[in-house]
């Protein structure tokens, strides 16, 4: 699902236009014949035909309304909702207005709950901690928690910075001993 607001570029407006898509629609054009001066005009023609044309041009998109707004600087704050543009995948674009979820109690409460500390998954049908967001969950994690020795790089101790860290240790340490080449086949 995308959402769009009033947009402040023209290039933004052409790509809102894009994804609105095309309507058909009926052009009548009329033809009159005759002397202009006659009551009666001599021959009448009308025709109709179906044109192509966007469901919205760059120019109807820039000019959705946006939120009205009071104040200036930090103390600005929207006091009206504004008109938006929802993209659905598979169904036809909808011009809706703007929910304002800090004037809904409901919603207003929700918005100051604070974010989760702790995050759980479903693996193998059973509920599971998520790792910390730090920590990676490979085959080769105790390769991550190993400290390199400074003796081992050629040259004696080396500065700190050039020491490879535990994720290209593990690297390098799968590397030479072909362990997982049959994977990555």
């Amino acid at each position: 699902m995308r959402i769009a607001f009033a947009p402040n570029q023209f290039e933004t407006a052409e790509l809102l236009s894009r994804m609105t898509g095309t309507a058909t629609v009926a052009k009548a054009s009329y033809n009159f014949s005759g002397s202009r001066l006659s009551p009666v005009m001599g021959h009448i023609n009308a025709s109709v035909e179906h044109i192509q044309r966007p469901l919205m041009t760059p120019d109807e998109v820039g000019r959705i309304k946006p939120p009205r707004k009071e104040g200036e600087g930090n103390s600005e704050r929207i006091v009206d909702p504004g008109d938006m543009l929802i993209f659905v995948s598979g169904h036809h674009p909808i011009l809706g207005t703007q929910m304002l979820y800090f004037t809904d109690p409901v919603l207003a409460s929700r918005a100051q709950l604070p974010p989760p500390d702790e995050f759980w998954s479903i693996e193998k049908g059973v509920v599971v901690k998520q790792p910390p967001i730090d920590r990676t969950r490979h085959e080769i994690s105790e390769a991550e928690t190993l400290a390199p020795q400074a003796n081992d790089v050629a040259g004696g101790p080396a500065p700190v910075e050039e020491l490879p860290n535990p994720r290209m240790q593990g690297f390098i340490e799968e590397f030479k001993t072909g362990a997982n080449t049959s994977s990555c086949k």
